[in-house]
């Protein structure tokens, strides 16, 4: 056994340095590492047998220093493996998150989208190629002022807005019936109003202050700006009864009431939600089929039982 302090060569078993005296240490470098299970002495790693018991060394042992340096190296390993399994359980959830991100960002800009009030169609009419009837049209409808309410009461023969094509549409629908003049003056006025104080008279006396009255109405408007079509619906004489043809004159009074679809426009919607379009629709038929309802009328009904109405 060699002195740590001077370097001379001891017996193995010695304990302290015959030169200097100091004490001895057992090495555990190379040459020192099988163990023997007996006695515990530090043999050789090339020993067969203990030098100080004689006991057979177990083939099966392995020096002191290989057994440590082979432990810290598991040791590494294990860390190793779970930095990257952190690392790659880091990175699964970061790409979670950005997906989530990206999925919430594209459902908001949909919901957005949704919300956004459309604007209202241009109403469409479908003049006709007799030069005769279009003309009668305009001379109705030049008796009457336009029943919006927001376009200034211009005539009805020349405003553009929605509300006048739709009114002369339903002139002109009307007398491709066959109705009379008059018998179409009465429905429009029943059905919309506004008869021009000059020509009252041709929708009966009770209905001479039919602009002022409709006026009246005016300040009794939804917080929409709406006009309450129901406040005059018996305003004038006796008007047509509704039939299969004026379908889509009352359904185009009406966004669907469902509340569900995004449907703005009835006519255009055939949802089947609770108080939906194919419900409302079928309450119309039903209630046209009776033969008993005008327009104006069957317009309250269906505004009283489903809401909708647009003005």
């Amino acid at each position: 056994m060699t002195c740590n302090e001077c370097g001379t060569e001891n017996k193995d078993d010695a304990l302290f340095c015959a030169h200097c005296g100091a004490k001895l240490q057992k090495s555990e470098l190379v040459g020192h590492g099988r163990k023997c299970p007996e006695c515990g002495f530090d043999n050789p790693v090339q020993g067969k047998f203990c030098a100080r018991c004689g006991a057979e060394l177990g083939r099966h042992q392995i020096g002191h220093q290989n057994h440590r340096a082979h432990r810290v190296q598991q040791t590494h390993r294990k860390k190793d493996r779970r930095a990257h399994s952190k690392l790659k359980w880091h990175s699964v959830l970061v790409a979670l998150v950005l997906l989530a991100g990206v999925f919430i960002f594209i459902m908001n800009t949909d919901l957005f989208v949704k919300k956004q009030t459309s604007p209202a169609p241009q109403f469409v009419e479908t003049r006709s190629t007799d030069a005769k009837l279009e003309a009668r049209v305009l001379e109705i409808a030049s008796k009457f002022i336009c029943s919006c309410g927001t376009c200034g009461e211009k005539p009805l023969d020349t405003c553009t807005c929605n509300r006048a094509a739709e009114e002369r549409q339903f002139i002109r629908n009307y007398l491709e019936q066959g109705q009379k003049p008059e018998q179409v003056i009465l429905a429009l006025n029943n059905t919309y109003g506004w008869v021009k104080p000059e020509f009252a008279a041709l929708v009966g006396d009770s209905t001479a202050k039919t602009v002022a009255v409709v006026k009246s109405n005016l300040a009794k408007a939804d917080t929409k700006g709406s006009l309450q079509l129901g406040a005059f619906t018996n305003i004038g004489g006796t008007a047509k009864l509704a039939t299969a043809a004026d379908r889509l004159e009352i359904f185009s009074r009406f966004q669907c009431p469902c509340g569900q679809c995004g449907v703005d426009e009835l006519k255009d919607c055939g949802c089947q939600h609770l108080k939906g379009a194919t419900e409302v629709k079928a309450f119309v038929d039903a209630t046209i089929a009776e033969g008993r309802f005008t327009v104006a009328q069957v317009t309250d009904m269906v505004d009283a039982k489903y809401g909708g109405r647009k003005f």
